[in-house]
């Protein structure tokens, strides 16, 4: 007589099918972490270039249109601060919003910021450079960049009058 054996094993076979299930597994999970962090970087650049952004843009729409108290306006080529005898190296010398035409600075390792001021008119439905500058409008854009980063240049654009 022969007895049956009742006895159940785990055969080479479905070790090696565990093993390629899991290492398919574990290989996905790795480039969606990866993906993950990635992204995270990402939106943690724009959010410092951002803040970077807002805040010498703020400091910048506190000041005084122009220097000059009424309606004859700085010239297009005396906008920035040299011109005004203001310090190009020291923004706490600044003290109308054209001295910062020019302007650059770096408010963080890596990152890079700098300052256009330009004369504007309304021609229809659309703001453009002034054709016959200086008017009563002003438009400031901000420039963040990140070097070596994803995030590319981050602007912030803003508009003011001297009315």
């Amino acid at each position: 007589m022969f007895l049956k054996s009742t006895k159940k094993a785990i055969t080479l076979i479905e070790i090696v099918a565990v093993i390629i299930v899991l290492g398919v597994a574990v290989t996905t999970l790795i480039n969606l972490l990866f993906e993950v962090t990635r992204r995270a970087n990402f939106s943690e650049e724009v959010a410092l270039a951002n803040f970077y952004t807002q805040g010498l843009m703020e400091e910048i729409v506190s000041k005084r249109f122009d220097e000059n108290a009424c309606c004859s306006w700085t010239a297009v080529a005396d906008l920035g601060a040299s011109a005004d005898g203001e310090d190009p190296a020291d923004k706490t010398t600044f003290d109308d919003v054209d001295d910062f035409h020019g302007f650059s600075d770096i408010p963080q390792s890596s990152y890079a910021r700098s300052v256009v001021v330009e004369y504007q008119e309304l021609s229809t439905s659309t703001w453009q450079a002034a054709s016959s500058p200086p008017t009563d409008f002003k438009k400031i854009t901000v420039s963040v960049t990140k070097a070596n980063g994803e995030a590319g240049t981050v602007e912030m654009e803003s508009l003011v009058s001297g009315y």
